[in-house]
C-alpha cells in the first residue's frame, strides 16, 4: 500500500436504476474505479457514463490548479437542471444530493468545458483550487481607470495635507462613500 506517483482530481457521474432518469456528478482525488466502488454499496448496478480529469487546464502538466464537482453542480443547476431533493428518493434509497435529473453526459462535458473556458479567460464564476487544496487566486486585470468623486478627491486633498505631519489617521465616511477606493487614492499619494 505503497503510494507512488499522483492521482489527478477526476469528475465522474454514474447512473443507477435505484434513480431512474437521474444522473450523480462527484469528484474525487482517488481512482474513479475505487470511489465507484464505494458507491456500489449503496446503488448496487451502477454504471459509469463518465470520467474526466477535473484539472483546469488539462493540457498543461505544469499546471495543477483544479476544480470541484460543485462547479459542475452550478452549471448544471443554472442550465435549469433539476437537482434531486430528498423528497425526490423512495424511502429505502440513500439519499444523495449530486443527482441531477434527466441530465446527459454531454451536459457535464458542457460543464468541464465551461469551467475550463472560465479558468483560461480568468473569470471568476467559479471555484478553483491549488494543489494545496487552497482557493486559487483570481486576478481581474482593471482596464479603466476613474476618477475620484469630488467629496472622494476633497478627502484626498486633507489626507496629503496632514500626511505630512501625522502617520496615524483615520478614515471616517458614511456608507457608500467609497471608503475603499478613496484609502486606495491616498495609499498612492504616499
Amino acid at each position: 500500500r505503497v503510494i507512488v506517483g499522483r492521482v489527478e482530481p477526476h469528475i465522474y457521474a454514474f447512473n443507477t436504476n435505484c434513480v431512474p432518469n437521474a444522473l450523480k456528478v462527484g469528484d474525487t482525488y482517488r481512482l474513479v474505479s475505487v470511489r465507484l466502488g464505494e458507491w456500489e454499496k449503496y446503488y448496487p448496478e451502477l454504471t459509469k457514463v463518465l470520467e474526466k480529469s477535473a484539472f483546469a487546464k488539462p493540457d498543461d502538466p505544469n499546471d495543477f490548479t483544479y476544480f470541484r464537482d460543485y462547479s459542475v453542480h452550478l452549471f448544471l443547476e443554472n442550465n435549469k437542471k433539476y437537482r434531486l431533493q430528498d423528497k425526490d428518493f423512495q424511502q429505502s434509497v440513500y439519499k444523495s444530493n449530486e443527482f441531477f435529473r434527466d441530465t446527459s453526459k454531454e451536459d457535464i462535458e458542457n460543464a468541464i468545458q465551461d469551467i475550463q473556458k472560465a479558468y483560461k479567460n480568468n473569470t471568476r464564476q467559479y471555484q478553483f483550487y491549488t494543489e494545496e487544496g487552497l482557493p486559487a487566486k483570481t486576478t481581474i486585470k482593471r482596464e479603466d481607470n476613474y476618477k475620484p468623486r469630488d467629496i472622494q478627491q476633497s478627502a484626498i486633498d486633507n489626507f496629503k495635507k496632514v500626511w505630512k505631519k501625522r502617520k496615524n489617521l483615520l478614515m471616517y465616511a458614511v456608507m457608500r462613500f467609497g471608503k475603499t477606493f478613496t484609502a486606495m487614492c491616498c495609499a498612492e499619494e504616499m
